[in-house]
């Protein structure tokens, strides 16, 4: 009786053991997996825009086929519609730059004036010294070289853009035959591809409410500084646009430089109505549309959304913190979807009933529709 027992009690350290190696080997291999993915970026992170600007797409993709449109027509149709649109973002971000770097001398001048009041009046009450005062004054050729630079920095942006063009055309011209490829890279041609066409789907519908949302968002932001008076509303428009896009700090990012800028134009209650007009703007569309369109599926906890934008933006820079979200997404929707991993997902959203984001049983969506 005593061999036995000390034989099952071999077997459970045993056992333990191995699970503790195993841990500890997919540790390893994550941080490995990390370190490539950063060491990688100048390629990785063009390639998973392009991934998902046609993951974007294949909807519109999708709808030219069911019209009987050939293939060799609809690929091009969808890239240059996408083009299309980054090209005329691109002209509007140039013009407005350009326009802000010619208006930037004036600026430079009233922002001077009002260091020299502001450090005035701390000197006065001798909250500042003057030599300190001197070190952190900004001039306005310091200014000039800010947006000259911002303009150079704009023609790496146009050849980003391209290489994204070139490799959505590549991956718009796959997407037809990728079920046929998974089918076969699974050795079975009649393989269930429904947990890929759910997944799919569900990261279809959050670009697609994120896009409407954010491009709510620079409407009403583009409206608002306009009908203030503020200089280069449509620039502040696209701002807020894009870094809508990037979570919690994104809006903040976005509305520092208007605010600024509607304090040197226009004074401080033409700044606080600016500043009223993005809070009002954001918190409306961010926690109350948003949540409200893309209902509990979607939620990240709040911490794991914080960190999701410090470890992208780490790995992969301005593109990494742009498609913070959507990367992090993908990643719980998968785990949801992984009967070992549903766990991680549990973790990753808020808290809450874990009967409503344990494994969906609910039939999903054939991949063959959603990619073809």
């Amino acid at each position: 009786m005593t061999d036995e027992t000390n034989i099952a009690g071999d077997s459970s350290a045993d056992a333990r053991s191995s699970d503790v190696l195993r841990k500890l080997i997919g540790l390893a291999a994550a941080m490995v997996i990390i370190a490539g993915l950063r060491s990688a970026r100048p390629v990785l992170a063009p390639l998973a825009l392009a991934v998902f600007l046609v993951i974007t797409s294949l909807p519109i993709l999708r709808e030219l086929r069911r019209q009987r449109v050939p293939n060799l027509v609809a690929v091009p149709l969808v890239l240059l519609l996408i083009v299309g649109v980054l090209i005329g973002v691109s002209a509007i971000a140039l013009n407005s730059i350009m326009e802000i770097r010619d208006a930037l001398p004036e600026y430079g001048v009233r922002v001077t004036a009002m260091y020299e009041s502001v450090f005035a009046w701390l000197g006065d009450h001798r909250l500042i010294a003057p030599e300190a005062a001197a070190e952190i004054m900004v001039t306005p050729p310091q200014l000039v070289e800010l947006a000259t630079g911002a303009v150079r920095g704009f023609a790496g942006f146009m050849s980003l853009v391209v290489l994204v063009a070139l490799i959505m055309l590549f991956l718009l011209a796959e997407a037809g035959g990728l079920p046929r490829k998974l089918r076969t890279a699974m050795g079975r041609a009649d393989a269930d591809l429904g947990r890929y066409g759910r997944v799919m789907s569900e990261i279809q519908r959050y670009l697609a409410i994120k896009t409407a949302t954010s491009m709510a968002t620079g409407l009403l932001v583009a409206l608002l500084t306009f009908s203030l008076g503020v200089d280069f509303p449509l620039f502040w428009g696209l701002t807020a646009y894009l870094l809508n896009y990037v979570p919690t700090v994104g809006s903040l990012i976005a509305a520092v430089p208007a605010i600024l800028l509607a304090l040197v134009q226009l004074g401080p209650s033409t700044a606080m109505l600016t500043a009223t007009g993005y809070l009002v703007i954001n918190l409306g569309i961010g926690n109350l549309i948003e949540p409200a369109v893309m209902g509990k599926r979607l939620d990240l906890s709040p911490l794991i959304v914080l960190l999701s934008l410090l470890f992208w933006g780490w790995v992969w820079g301005p593109i990494g913190m742009l498609l913070s979200l959507p990367l992090t997404m993908v990643l719980k929707i998968l785990f949801e979807n992984t009967h070992d991993l549903a766990w991680i997902a549990i973790l990753m959203g808020p808290a809450r009933d874990q009967r409503e984001i344990a494994l969906d049983t609910a039939p999903a969506r054939r991949a063959d529709d959603l990619l073809t």
